[in-house]
């Protein structure tokens, strides 16, 4: 039963629809449409001796991850015979680490650093100092409701303001509440199963609006992109930048017209919507 529950959830993180049943309520017998495939992917999961990076590795070899997405919506209930993963957002996560991708050119340069954390520099603070006194600083914070991160907020390291556009592996979990991972669905660690990739009005609403995608992302001249955009004054380079910075393909001639158009007469506004344009379009958040 372990093998079949730990296939059917790393099978539906691939493909975006469970193997077998309910990764919540999975049952003992339960062996879905197609039995001999769960059979072989419990008995692959044994070989390698429940290692899910290498199991993941296989998955994602597969013709059937890298046939086109199912764009049809499935009802309840209804059988899927796998001709290619189905049509899902992305992962809180992901977006995020798709932001910092085209703010940084080394989104990972800080990863696992434990001198570029927060709790690193808590630990030198606190390292020395006597039991008791640490005691008494626990209780302070548990009655008044003061957080342990309290002016540690803005950090460095190596001379580097470290804020904002970590990797998303990097960060506290659970984030902040108003924090754009905590809104798209990232989990509260309250349960096994407690994130969501399904979009809603609020996500929508947040990435059109939000003055922190506006000021760190779309309008923020040192970014990676928008220094790109920067060094030319060639529209044709700009829009393919542009293209291939967000969605990871180069432009239709439909598009390169439209957005020709727009750089022309708007200049470095009609850039910025542009960029605002594609951050906010289904094919930046959605699997494709």
């Amino acid at each position: 039963m372990f093998s079949k529950t730990i296939v059917n959830r790393l099978w539906k993180k691939v493909m975006g629809i469970e193997l077998i049943g309910d990764v919540m309520d999975l049952q003992i017998k339960e062996r879905g449409t197609n039995p001999a495939l769960t059979e072989k992917l419990v008995q692959m999961m044994k070989y390698l001796n429940f290692d899910t990076k290498a199991f993941l590795s296989v998955l994602y070899r597969t013709q059937a991850y890298q046939s086109e997405i199912t764009k049809k919506e499935l009802t309840p209930g209804e059988d899927y015979h796998f001709p290619g993963p189905v049509l899902r957002r992305l992962s809180a996560e992901q977006l995020w680490d798709s932001m910092s991708s085209i703010l940084y050119e080394k989104p990972d340069e800080f990863l696992n650093q434990p001198k570029a954390h927060v709790e690193h520099l808590i630990y030198e603070k606190v390292k020395n100092t006597e039991t008791a006194q640490l005691i008494e600083y626990f209780k302070t914070i548990a009655v008044t409701d003061k957080s342990i991160y309290e002016n540690f907020g803005t950090y460095k390291h190596q001379g580097k303001k470290l804020r904002g556009f970590q990797r998303a592996s990097d960060l506290l979990a659970p984030t902040r509440p108003d924090h754009f991972l905590s809104e798209f669905g990232a989990s509260d660690r309250r349960q096994i199963e407690s994130s969501s990739s399904e979009p809603t009005i609020p996500q929508a609403l947040y990435l059109m609006n939000s003055g922190y995608i506006e000021g760190s992302i779309v309008r923020k001249p040192t970014t990676l992109l928008n220094q790109a955009l920067s060094s030319t004054k060639d529209h044709s380079t700009k829009i393919e930048t542009l293209s291939l910075g967000l969605l990871c393909r180069l432009p239709t001639s439909t598009e390169k017209s439209k957005m020709r158009k727009h750089l022309k007469e708007f200049g470095i506004q009609g850039q910025f919507d542009i960029l605002w344009a594609l951050l906010n379009s289904n094919e930046f958040k959605f699997y494709k």
